[in-house]
């Protein structure tokens, strides 16, 4: 689905950051791994998983270690394609512990900084950690089923922060005004069995991964979607990454 030049620049650099990364996770090398993880990730990367939340290309390392401690020496490995646009991708990923018949998967969220490095990698992991939707994923949902933009922007100012980030494929727009104003009262979103997948840090903060059914108001199915969502500590949304169609290891039935 690539457009023109930038986007196909956009995901040649994805491609090659997350390529790296999943390199990096089957080196046990210390020294090898960080040279990999010095060309995939920037210096800041923050990296979130079901156990914690790390800062910095060492604590990622760590946190490699700490994942092939605990699946028997097996790494993460990319289970299926990219789905990627602008400085956002999503991808399905896959473990199997070594002369086990345990087998892990789980779908990871990506964003590139400035110089194509990886500033953030979110790496749900399956079975999902549901929870009743509720706060800055039901506001988003509240709003698309608005009629006025005075609904919108009263039901998002109360959850959203002021320079909240919303990016799909065809747009990326930054602040509740502009959000509230993209939006037009013509379908309603619904959220798959009225749950989200969350993983909750020490300091209050989310990332959430939320399907929802999307349908015209006159009815008429338009489809599933995946929302990538992360909440900080004082419970407000700071970024909405939505991809098209339903999650690549947890499909609607």
């Amino acid at each position: 689905f690539c457009m023109d030049n930038e986007v196909d620049e956009d995901t040649r650099r994805m491609q090659v950051a997350v390529d790296t990364l999943y390199a990096a996770y089957a080196e046990t090398d210390h020294a090898a791994r960080m040279e990999l993880l010095e060309a995939a990730v920037a210096d800041d990367v923050l990296h979130w998983t079901r156990t914690g939340m790390t800062t910095g290309r060492d604590a990622l390392s760590s946190s490699i270690d700490d994942f092939l401690e605990r699946h028997k020496g097996r790494p993460q490995k990319l289970d299926g394609d990219l789905q990627t646009f602008r400085n956002v991708a999503r991808a399905p990923w896959s473990a199997i512990a070594r002369g086990w018949f345990n087998s892990y998967k789980g779908e990871a969220y990506f964003e590139l900084a400035n110089d194509g490095r990886l500033q953030q990698i979110v790496n749900f992991s399956d079975p999902p950690h549901d929870r009743i939707v509720s706060g800055g994923s039901q506001a988003y949902i509240d709003a698309w089923n608005s009629d006025t933009v005075e609904e919108r922007l009263a039901t998002l100012g109360e959850y959203w922060t002021p320079d909240a980030r919303w990016v799909e494929l065809r747009f990326d727009h930054s602040g509740v005004d502009a959000i509230a104003n993209h939006m037009k009262p013509v379908i309603y979103l619904e959220p798959l069995d009225g749950v989200m997948d969350v993983m909750e840090y020490d300091d209050g903060s989310l990332q959430i991964r939320l399907q929802v059914v999307v349908t015209r108001r006159d009815g008429e199915l338009i489809g599933t979607f995946t929302d990538f969502v992360a909440v900080n500590s004082d419970g407000q949304v700071t970024r909405l990454a939505g991809f098209k169609g339903a999650s690549l290891t947890l499909p609607p039935e």
